[in-house]
This record gives structure tokens, sequence and C-alpha cells, in this order.
């Protein structure tokens, strides 16, 4: 693997506060192979960052210093502790010191400044000091501050705090030379931020309502046997969407800045499109092209907002931000905005911004949102209220509900055609368009979906299973034992046509749809994305890891990049496989029972027993692996349920008193849980029930005594050794692409 992290001489950024210079794009010309040449060179690159800046400080210093001079009782603005703050000038040193009183934290407070970290309030948030500008004849001067330079333009303040905009070939030579040296020099400071539109009001009466049927579905039952036949045709990857290994770095202002979001997009150039988005700076995007290895362009957003998604046809940008006091919204409002941008602008240009909210649903934020086409888009709100807008038509198309506790993520085909939606209950397929519901395949606790790039086969994990399903109807549904894997699966990759990259903590398995075995383990680096914020952190595309690392923990730096997987470890390793190896517990082996019963002691028993005998187990007393099974009750706990009548009316909040069940069981290997499964009977989250029925008789329904949970369960006959739950091996991805780990 390679990277290209380039440094050009002028691209070094003056952020617009004193004394704060930092890289904009990256270091030196090609150097060779990817991890040698970032190990080898990081020292000297750090050196050359901080030479460089010692040295550009010495330029523009001075320049600070000769600022015009300030008068007693003049409004202005100081820099303390790392913000601008509004004050009044109270005495001018003799040294040419600024005595200023202001206010920090609502503490009032006077303080003697350098003439650099004051400045007057035209100045306010511009690249440059005043200066005295004019135009090539020489007939126009004014007098004023750089704020912005966009479009062959610059945008300047006057000492009347008046903003004008003035095209630059206008200008006189001394200040079209001036602005160019200040863009080589500002770097990221001196580029443009894009402009945030004005809300639009977009109508939600003509949504049409496509919630479904949610129905309780028996745990135990198989759901093979209820898979429906579809008849859809295929959705597949388009074929620009192609990644290549490789890699592009670029220096940070701090090891805190990471990356939120990483999404591939393919093309000639294989083109990947990383957010930067602080807290209170502007949202960075970076444009890299892993074939040239380098970042190609950056683009600003303000503040504040997120990148969702990136339609590639249409070269639109999806953002979203939480409302603020300065949009008059408040706090829990969703805001999307869609950008027209691409690595050739300069500037991205707002299309519309509007409020994503139906009238009358509870509004908790936006975890997930993605475009449908050109012209819609849907997301999906954190409690499930399913929304999808036609930004062009300016209203709302359709909304729904996701009925899922764990709110697993849906998923889009390849060009928008269908939304998968899993839910507890099965997984439904719609129209992402229209919304309408095309196909509803049953199964209890429907949890990750992964769509294959061919746009036919959808895998879909269910419990212990992994059901492989032909949405156009021409191959039987292919059902896979993964009792091998733990956790609960939110999300499916497919590596070619047999392996599937199935979430974990912090990274994902490897997993054989043939063998039915976990192979290879990864994890990305973690520090390099911003902490606490939830983002795209990784994605494959074209059996690639799409990730970001972090160059240096110290001093700052990022990678983003292609891996080919699975890589050169794991290949090796499925090619060595043996299945018995895996196992800690086979047919043959011994196992005895305990059992830790409130009552049914000995049903319990019986009904391990003959799973046991069933899996080809022999029970001895003596032996060192157990199988042990719990039957209690939870201690009691309140629950609070809205009532509400179909007829509409007030509603209202009852409380009850709930005592679940609980049934466990684990087989323990030398004291260390090598399989296990629980069920609790909760109180479910929604009641139907009759104007004559007391709610607390319908929730004791639901939390009955469940021990047939231990005739009922599933029990594999082979169980795999607890080491051996993440494959033969770990791989990690950072700056110097897959690395195996111990």
């Amino acid at each position: 693997m390679q990277v290209l992290v380039r440094r050009k001489p002028n691209d070094n950024v003056l952020d617009r506060r004193p004394g704060n210079l930092r890289d904009a794009n990256g270091t030196a010309d090609r150097l060779g192979p990817f991890g040698k040449i970032l190990l080898a060179c990081q020292p000297a690159l750090c050196r050359f960052l901080r030479i460089f800046s010692i040295v550009l400080l010495s330029l523009f210093v001075p320049s600070i210093a000769k600022a015009d001079k300030f008068a007693t009782n003049e409004e202005v603005e100081v820099y303390y502790m790392n913000s601008w703050l509004p004050g009044t000038v109270k005495q001018i040193g003799k040294k040419g010191e600024i005595l200023v009183e202001f206010k920090s934290h609502n503490v009032q407070k006077e303080q003697a400044f350098p003439q650099e970290n004051v400045r007057h309030l035209y100045e306010s948030g511009a690249l440059s000091r005043g200066r005295i500008w004019s135009d090539a004849t020489g007939s126009f001067k004014t007098k004023a501050a750089l704020l912005k330079i966009s479009g062959g333009k610059v945008e300047l303040k006057t000492e009347e705090l008046k903003e004008i905009s003035v095209a630059i070939d206008k200008l006189s030579a001394r200040d079209q030379a001036f602005v160019k040296q200040l863009k080589e020099k500002a770097g990221v400071s001196a580029l443009p931020i894009a402009t945030i539109p004005s809300l639009t009001e977009f109508d939600t009466s003509v949504a049409i309502d496509v919630s479904g049927n949610s129905r309780r579905m028996d745990y135990f039952k198989d759901p093979g046997t209820e898979l429906v036949k579809l008849n859809l045709t295929p959705d597949p990857a388009r074929k620009s969407l192609k990644a290549k290994q490789g890699g592009a770095g670029f220096p940070t202002e701090n090891s805190r800045e990471g990356i939120r979001s990483v999404i591939a997009l393919g093309g000639a150039d294989n083109w990947i499109l990383a957010s930067i988005e602080p807290e209170d700076n502007p949202t960075q995007l970076i444009w890299s092209s892993i074939s040239k290895g380098e970042v190609r362009k950056i683009q600003l957003l303000p503040a504040g907002e997120s990148m969702m998604d990136y339609h590639t046809s249409s070269k639109q940008l999806l953002t979203y931000r939480l409302g603020s006091k300065s949009d008059h919204e408040s706090r829990d409002r969703s805001l999307f905005t869609v950008w027209q941008t691409d690595p050739s602008t300069e500037e991205p240009k707002a299309v519309v911004a509007w409020i994503a909210k139906n009238p009358g649903d509870s509004n908790h934020g936006s975890n997930w949102a993605r475009f449908v086409s050109g012209t819609k888009v849907i997301h999906r709100q954190e409690r499930g209220v399913v929304l999808a807008w036609d930004f062009v038509e300016k209203q709302l198309a359709w909304k729904g509900k996701q009925d899922s506790f764990f709110q697993a993520e849906p998923l889009l085909s390849y060009s928008g055609k269908y939304l998968y939606l899993p839910e507890e209950n099965g997984m439904r397929i719609l129209d992402a368009s229209s919304g309408k519901e095309l196909a509803n395949v049953p199964m209890s606790d429907c949890g990750g979906i992964g769509i294959h790039p061919d746009g036919k086969r959808v895998a879909m994990c269910c419990r212990n299973r992994i059901y492989v399903l032909d949405i156009t109807g021409e191959v039987p549904t292919r059902l896979i034992n993964a009792d091998t894997i733990s956790g609960t699966h939110q999300r499916l990759d497919w590596i070619g046509d047999s392996f599937l990259c199935i979430e974990q903590h912090q990274g994902f398995v490897l997993f054989s749809l043939d063998l039915a075995l976990p192979i290879w383990s990864y994890s990305v680096d973690e520090q390099a994305y911003a902490y606490g914020k939830e983002g795209r952190k990784r994605s494959i595309v074209d059996d690639h890891l799409i990730y970001a690392a972090r160059i240096d923990t110290f001093q700052g730096g990022l990678v983003v990049g292609a891996v080919s997987l699975p890589g050169e470890k794991a290949q090796s390793a499925i090619a060595s496989v043996k299945r018995e190896d895996y196992f800690a517990l086979k047919k043959g082996d011994s196992v005895r029972i305990e059992i830790d019963a409130i009552d049914h002691a000995t049903e319990i028993r019986q009904a391990i027993e003959k799973k046991v005998v069933a899996n080809g187990w022999i029970l001895d007393p003596g032996s060192q692996n157990v199988l042990k099974a719990e039957y209690k009750r939870s201690p009691p706990e309140q629950k609070q349920y809205e009532m509400r009548r179909d007829n509409g009316g007030q509603s209202q909040i009852q409380s009850v008193t709930t005592t679940p069940y609980l049934a466990k069981i684990a087989l323990l290997i030398d004291k260390q849980e090598a399989w296990g499964t629980i069920q609790v009977s909760y109180p479910p989250s929604s009641v139907r029930m009759m104007e004559v029925t007391e709610l607390q008789n319908e929730v004791d329904k639901m939390t009955r005594p469940n021990w047939e949970y231990y005739e009922k369960l599933e029990m594999p006959s082979e169980i795999i050794d607890p080491k051996k739950r993440g494959g033969l091996g770990k791989s990690f991805a950072d700056k110097r692409g897959l690395v195996e780990r111990p």
C-alpha cells in the first residue's frame, strides 16, 4: 500500500487566532511504500512543521504589530483563553501594550494585551488586519479588513462596518499580490466558508403513512419456515464504485482533531470523502484521490454541520445539524441541508435547508440519513421514526416506523431503489421513493443486513442464524448456522461470494458462509475518529476496507485509505482451516448439569438432558465442562405506559409493577463461559387492550413464567473455543495498512 502526503510551501494555515498556524494539505512527494515512508519521515516532518511555523510567524507577526493605533474607550475584541471577547480600551501603554476591560464567564476583568491580541471591531473574524485597498486606476480607495476570498472576489469590511465585494482582477497590482500571498500562506483559513440558506418550510400534510402492522412472533419459531419467495429486480452497485489500495495523508491542527465520517465514492480517481467536524470551528470536507495518493481539495462548511451522505450522480452532499438559538429553533430540531459540490468546486453551494420533523412527533435527533435520489432524502430518527423528504417539491413524501428495539441500521440498496428495514418481527422491503411495502420477510429479531454488490443477494442476521435471500426468487434461501460468533450483529458486509464481515466491538470479524466459522478479526484506529461522535467511520466497498488512521498520536496528522480484504495473513488462514480444531466441546465429549431454579427444577433438568443426549454429549457428574441453568425472578420495578384511545381524547399515564422471569443457561469450560443464552419476560413496549381490561392484567400476561424456555431452546451440538470466536488471527488497520496483531 502506498500513500502520498504532499506539502506545498504555500499550503500553511494562519488560523483566525493569533500565532496559530497549521498545515492545510500534506507533505513531500511520493516517497515509497505506505508504512515505511510514514514511519521514516514522521520525526523529520514534525521538526519541519515546527520550524516552518516559526518562519511564518516571523513573517506575519510584524505586520500585526504595525496595526492601527487604538483609542481610549474604543470598543474592541481581545483574544483571551482561546476566544475573541468584546472589550473596551482603557489605556495605551508606552510600549504599545493595551489595557482592556472585558468580561469572561460573567467576570469583569482588566488586562494588558500585546497589539496582536487586540483588534478593531471591523477586523472581527477577518483573514487580515485593516489596510488600504484600491482599484487598478487608484481612483477608489478604502480602509478595510479582508473577510473572505471566494469566486474570484474578495469580501471586505470597512471601518464603518460596511461589507463590500470586489473582483480580484479589478484591484491594484499591489492588492492582487497581497491576496495571492495571503492565500498561499493562510491555506485552509483563507478558504471560503459556505453559507447556510434560510430554512424552507416543507409541506408535511401530504405524507403517506406506511407504518407496518407489527405482530409479536414466537421467539422459538423457526423463521426459515416463513421466508417468502420474492420476485424483485436486482439493484446492483454502480460500475464506477471501485476501490484501490492506497491512502492520502494530511497534518491536522492538533491530536484531538479527528475524522467523523469517511465515504468511498469511487470513480477513476478512487475518491474518498472525509469530514472533520470540530466543535466550534468550520467543518472540513477532505477530498482525497487514492489513485493520486493525495488530498485534492478541502472545502469548509459552517461549524456544526455533520456530513451524512453524498450522491455522486447529482453531486449533492447531505448534512445535518441540531437547531440553535441562532436558528430560532430548540436544540431538539433536526435541520438538514443539501449542498451542490464536488472536488472541482471552490465552495459548496447550498441548495435547500429545512426542519426534518413531522409535526406532532417528538424529535430526538437523527442518527441515519441517506440520499434516495437526487431529489429525495430518507432519515431515521433515534426512536425509529422514518421520514422521506422530497427536497425539490419541498414536502414530506412519506413517513413510517421501524419496529426495532435495538434500532438496527436500515439499509438502502445501491442506487436507492429499495429500503431494507430490519425489525423485531422480520425484515420489510419498501420502495424507497414511494414507501410502498414490496415484501415482508417474517423472523424474530432481525439484526444486521448486508447487500451483495450484485444487488440480488441479501444477508440477514437473525439470532444465531444467517439467511442469504435472493430477492429475485431464482435461488432458494440459504440458511447458515452462526452459533460460532457472538453478540448483536447490526452490520453485515460482503467480501466476495463466500464471506461476510460481521460487526463486533470496535471492529468486525470475517465469517465464512461455507464453513460457518469466524476466520479473522479486524479493528481500526479509534483514535483517528472524533471522540463521542457517531458517524460513518468505516465501510467495505469492492472488497476493500475504507477507513481512517492517525499518523502520530501526539503530533496529529491523519490518513484516509483503502486496504484489500481479507489480507495476506487471513488468506493463508482460510487455506489452512480445519473445522475440528475450532471446537472446545463436540460429539463424544462429557458434560455435567447444574440447576439453580426457584421451581420446576426437575422439568428443567429433564429438558436439558434430552438436548445433551441429542447432541451426542456424555452426561458425567465429574466432568469439568458444566452446563449451568438459572431460573429466577427479577426484582419488582415500576413501568409507565401512556394510554391513548383509538378515537382520540386526552392521553393518560398509568403505572404498573412488573417482576419478569429470567431463564438463563451457560456452558462453562475451564470456568470460562463458552456459550450461553438468556430470556427475560420483559413487559412489552406497547399494549393494545379492550376498554374493559386492566393494564396490570395485560402486562402480567406478557411477564408470565417462562421455564418452558429450556424445552424450546436451541443448543448447538458444537461449542466453539472462546479463544477462536474472533477467528485464527487479528489485523489492525493503521497508517501502514493492515498489520497483524498477536
